[in-house]
């Protein structure tokens, strides 16, 4: 099976009250990885399509409850060394997306100080123009514009603050819950399978 087809023989997602199990099912154990990264085995990435699966089906979970991964593998014999490989490659994309997430949001914890300063600045100057000069048709255009500005500035430290950060934080939580996930490979027979298409 073609890795950029593996979503179509995904499984069911099976849950009960206090566990949920995400079910991959795959032909070889290449398709876990990026057919476009060379690099070894142990350092390869994680299939793009996989990765967004999981972090839509890790979406829909409660946080009380624990999470598992399984990858089912139709098309080879079960090897050790390559489960630990995704296994690691999983566990490595997770810390290196939370590192990353974590930059972000450090990085707009700052911005949105800025803007905030940016707008009270702006609001002050604007109120002490009004309150000083007398007003004209030039004042008043002066006057709206540094009010607009200032309030902009302070939307956009407040749309930061409550809905963006608050959307990179479930990102991360997420991204903790595939990390902390226990991972299991389930294999189909060959012998099997040969059987049953004689």
């Amino acid at each position: 099976m073609r890795g950029e087809n593996y979503l179509n023989e995904v499984k069911h997602i099976e849950n009960s009250a206090l566990h949920y199990i995400v079910n991959l099912k795959v032909q070889k154990y290449r398709d876990i990885f990026d057919n476009l990264d060379n690099s070894p085995l142990k350092t390869r990435n994680i299939n793009k399509n996989i990765q967004l699966y999981l972090k839509d089906s890790f979406a829909s979970f409660p946080s009380k409850n624990s999470i598992g991964i399984t990858f089912h593998i139709t098309g080879e014999e079960r090897d050790k060394l390559k489960e630990e490989a995704i296994i690691l490659a999983l566990k490595r994309y997770c810390l290196v997306r939370i590192k990353a997430k974590e930059s972000n949001m450090k990085s707009s914890n700052i911005d949105t100080v800025i803007y905030v300063l940016i707008s009270i600045l702006l609001l002050t100057i604007g109120f002490d123009l009004e309150t000083k000069f007398n007003k004209s048709i030039l004042l008043n255009t002066i006057l709206e514009g540094v009010n607009i500005g200032g309030w902009i500035f302070l939307w956009e430290a407040i749309s930061m603050l409550f809905f963006k950060s608050k959307d990179v934080s479930n990102e991360i939580q997420k991204l903790h819950w595939i990390l902390k996930s226990n991972i299991n490979f389930t294999y189909e027979s060959l012998s099997r399978r040969n059987q049953q298409h004689d």
